[in-house]
């Protein structure tokens, strides 16, 4: 007896398929899960001659966790897919631009060094590419999931959830970047090195206005306006030379949140769509009159035209406020 013929029954043989087919898929996942946490090391950690193997380690475990999607109804695979998608672009910007991981690349911060404009470029595309999936899959994801015998599936959230979690890193690392000078009373002289910043901080806060155009929400609306105050507050150091211009900063910074509520709340631009974003642009008025209140009366070398500068600004917006 041939072995087709004995393939044939076995597959016809329902014991065999109750024995061996979760055993098989069970050993499957599990496989892919060993070879997803040996790949997120590597990424996390950084190889010290990056290549694009990993990458496509990242997308074939992309392609199978899919394939997955066909046979199971747990929940947890798109989130895997999503993560693994993610990984696999980073992971080839990474090896394309010669750079290291996540934790090695925050050596540059410390030692002074900018980042290459060139791959955070590629990186930010890439997640705002991602999170276009969003809307996609809300129109087509029925369609999509009939056509390729998925199970009840979502993948909106996951490809919502990754992008942004990575964004929100970018972020953390771009504000501890443009910090830690004002901590260790550093001079930032050095437009050479701010000024990719400047650039890299302006794209961060677009890709956050496209997270906020798809997902309008009051935590989208106080993280996008965080990135645009950092960035405008990298370009404030770049453009204006010394040190202590912080006090004068935040009130100007002040003045311009309280005439943008203000024109807002005149126009209602949005109507019910931007609700949620006024609301949560209405909180920033009063507390950003507060922090420079405080911020006014710690610098011990500022000019005293500049003080006088910035208590005048801050008393005319808090006499608007009312």
């Amino acid at each position: 007896m041939g072995l087709a013929p004995l393939a044939q029954a076995a597959g016809r043989n329902p014991r065999w398929e109750k024995l061996h087919t979760p055993s098989l898929f069970s050993a499957a996942v599990l496989l892919a899960g060993w070879a997803l946490f040996g790949s997120l090391m590597l990424f996390v950690l950084g190889p010290s001659q990056p290549d694009f193997f990993l990458s496509g380690v990242f997308l074939t475990l992309t392609v199978f966790f899919l394939l997955v999607l066909r046979s199971s109804d747990w929940s947890g695979f798109p989130w895997v897919a999503g993560l693994t998608l993610t990984c696999a672009g980073l992971s080839f910007n990474a090896a394309w631009a010669g750079t290291v991981g996540l934790l090695p690349a925050a050596e540059h911060f410390w030692l002074g060094q900018s980042l290459s404009l060139i791959p955070t470029t590629a990186d930010l595309f890439w997640l705002n590419l991602l999170l276009q999936i969003v809307p996609w899959w809300r129109k087509q994801g029925q369609v999509v999931s009939v056509r390729l015998s998925w199970q009840k599936h979502d993948l909106a959230a996951p490809f919502l959830f990754w992008p942004t979690a990575f964004l929100l890193s970018w972020l953390l690392w771009f504000a501890i970047a443009q910090t830690l000078p004002l901590l260790l009373l550093t001079s930032s002289a050095n437009a050479l090195f701010l000024s990719p910043a400047v650039l890299a901080g302006s794209l961060l806060t677009l890709s956050f206005l496209h997270l906020l155009w798809l997902h309008r929400t009051a935590w989208t609306t106080h993280v996008t306006l965080c990135s645009l105050f950092l960035t405008l507050f990298t370009l404030w150091r770049v453009s204006i030379p010394g040190f202590f211009h912080l006090p004068l900063f935040l009130a100007l910074w002040s003045a311009v949140v309280l005439s943008a509520h203000f024109l807002w709340e005149k126009h209602q631009w949005g109507a019910e769509t931007t609700q949620v974003i006024r609301q949560a642009l209405s909180q920033w008025p009063e507390r950003s009159l507060i922090t420079a209140v405080a911020v006014l009366a710690l610098p011990p070398h500022v000019s005293l035209i500049e003080r006088l500068t910035a208590l005048a600004i801050v008393t005319g917006s808090a006499a608007s406020l009312g």
